[in-house]
Formats: structure tokens, C-alpha cells, sequence
């Protein structure tokens, strides 16, 4: 099946945790691009957006705690798209303050997980079931529904 949509990612555990949390479905019409960084996958998203007509997820750590200083990153990576003329070609997700805190998020969750927030998380170990209690996070249903979206868009 041919990809209907790219997914950037900063980094090799970002694009991993999204392999496993995104559902078969959509998984299967995304095309995956682990960046090295912030800087390299605002470049990839960039250049994507610009050569091809397909629709582009990208997904950023905010590496900060400050929600202003959130703000003004997600201000600055739109200002770039807009700029671009690529503003509806393009979904951005940002991390608070990272995609590892995605087990924070809901300690619930990674408690039933059996993760504390101070646990490194081993990948191979999720299985559907934990997949399944991550894709119920607020992040993560948000990432899911950009996919959707950007892959209807890719039909129409």
C-alpha cells in the first residue's frame, strides 16, 4: 500500500513509541522519518512539505516545562509553515516537555503500566494491551486524530 502521509519525529525512541501507539490502520499508510533533533526534523518536515503534495505530521519534544516558552515555539513553527504556504499541509504535535513523558501524562496509566515516572522505558516490553491504555492519553489521541486527518486530506 502506498504511504498517504509522512510522520516527523526528533529522534529514534519518538518514532518507535509512535510506531507501537499508532493504531495497524494508520500505521500502515504513514511513512516514518526519525530526524536527529528538533532542528533536523523542522528541516525534513520542511522539505516534505515543499517537494511533495502529502500531507505532514510532525512531532516535537517542547523540551521545556515553561508554557510560554511552549507557546512561542509553537508560535515560531507555524509562523515557518505559514510562511511556506503550507500551514493546511502541515500538523504539528508538540511534547510538554517531551515524548518520554508521555507515561507522566497520566500517572494512572503508568502505573497500570508498571512504570513510575523515574523508570526508562524498554519499547520491546509494551504489548496491545499497554498500547492500548497509551493511545487513551490526551497526547497521544491528539497525534492520532492529526493522522486521520492528514491522511483524509491525502484522499480528497
Amino acid at each position: 500500500m502506498d504511504n498517504l502521509c509522512y510522520l516527523v519525529g526528533e529522534n529514534g525512541f519518538d518514532i518507535a513509541l509512535l510506531k507501537k501507539v499508532i493504531p495497524n490502520t494508520l500505521r500502515n499508510k504513514i511513512k516514518f522519518f526519525e530526524a536527529s533533533g528538533y532542528g533536523s526534523a523542522l528541516s525534513k518536515a520542511k522539505s516534505l512539505a515543499i517537494r511533495l503534495d502529502t500531507p505532514v505530521v510532525l512531532v516535537l519534544n517542547s523540551d521545556t516545562t515553561s508554557k510560554e516558552k511552549l507557546a512561542e515555539k509553537i508560535e515560531l513553527v507555524e509562523f515557518i509553515f505559514d510562511g511556506l504556504g503550507k500551514s493546511e499541509q502541515v500538523s504539528i504535535f508538540f511534547f510538554h516537555p517531551n515524548m518520554q513523558a508521555v507515561f507522566a501524562e497520566s500517572r494512572e496509566s503508568a502505573k497500570q503500566l508498571g512504570y513510575s515516572v523515574n523508570d526508562s522505558l524498554a519499547l520491546s516490553q509494551l504489548n496491545e494491551q499497554d498500547c492500548e491504555l497509551l493511545r487513551q492519553l490526551p497526547t497521544v489521541q491528539r497525534i492520532i486524530e492529526g493522522c486521520e486527518q492528514a491522511l483524509r486530506a491525502a484522499v480528497a
